[in-house]
């Protein structure tokens, strides 16, 4: 017998009812306020703009995802920055580097595969996976520069 979607989620259901019951055991276990530090922001408009932000990433990963498929979404979307890493340590820096990295490898991928005659994103994705090796590779913070320097030792 096969049930339909008014079945499943009707108030008397077991699916309706074991959602219900784990919202109340995670009201229950939820900390007081009064026992426990809430986090602070910075302004009066840290809340609205982490939900803007969260609703700017789903957005580009649904149009991602029609565009691309799902894995060239997360590998355009986690590349750039996770090449980016090896070059900085704060976050301005890291995020302008990791723009021009998605950028030129965007532009790159594009005239690659126009003049090539093969699937643009698979291109694109491909060029920011050897950018991202080439950081690990040859970045101060990459696998070779760390193998090959020695660390400083403290002297008395």
């Amino acid at each position: 017998m096969t049930r339909t979607a008014s079945q499943w989620f009707n108030r008397n259901s077991f699916v309706f009812r074991s959602a219900q019951r784990r919202l109340r055991v995670a009201a229950a276990r939820s900390p007081d306020s009064s026992k426990c530090r809430r986090a602070r922001s910075v302004s009066a408009s840290g809340a609205p703009v982490h939900l803007i932000f969260l609703g700017l990433v789903v957005l580009n990963l649904v149009a991602g995802f029609h565009a691309l498929g799902t894995l060239m979404a997360v590998g355009i979307m986690v590349l750039p920055a996770a090449s980016a890493r090896f070059w900085v340590r704060r976050l301005g820096p890291l995020v302008a580097l990791a723009t021009g990295i998605a950028l030129l490898t965007s532009i790159a991928g594009l005239l690659l595969s126009y003049h090539a005659d093969w699937p643009t994103s698979p291109v694109i994705v491909l060029g920011l996976g050897g950018v991202y090796l080439l950081s690990m590779a040859f970045a101060p913070r990459g696998v070779l520069r760390q193998r090959l320097t020695h660390p400083r030792h403290l002297r008395a």
